[in-house]
């Protein structure tokens, strides 16, 4: 059996190496994985089906409604039932940088989902991108 290594020792003939060096940038790099859940974006539509300006239209993506609106050139996207009566927000109109439900009024942000007047009402929000002429969305 040989000499164990300064930086090491041998055990059964295999040379184990130890590293004060390595082991705190392990450390630094395990503290960094995150353990959300990864971002599953899913094709929805092509780019060039995406509302004009000011505009607000439904799709289905994996048997779901969703309303993806266009307030002054930024997309967002947002669950498509008014939670008033279920009137379908992609029907209806962006005055004001809101989605107005065309059943009964109601204004939406479709950045964060709350109701203009009920704050305490919030759809569900979604994740959304544009790549290669293609919409993607995270439905997770």
């Amino acid at each position: 059996m040989r000499a164990p290594h300064p930086n090491g020792r041998v055990a059964d003939g295999v040379r184990i190496r130890f590293s004060n060096f390595h082991l705190p940038c392990l450390r630094s790099k395990l503290s960094q994985v995150s353990t959300e859940p990864a971002m599953a974006f899913v094709k929805i539509i092509p780019q060039a089906h995406l509302p004009y300006n000011n505009e607000a239209r439904d799709f289905s993506c994996n048997g779901k409604m969703i309303c993806i609106a266009n307030v002054w050139g930024k997309i967002s996207a947002m669950d498509n039932e008014c939670l008033h009566q279920g009137g379908s927000l992609g029907q209806g109109v962006v005055e004001d940088a809101k989605v107005v439900c065309p059943w009964h009024g109601w204004r939406w942000d479709p950045k964060t989902g709350v109701a203009e007047d009920h704050p305490d009402q919030k759809l569900k929000t979604y994740p959304i991108k544009v790549e290669n002429g293609e919409v993607f969305i995270d439905l997770g």
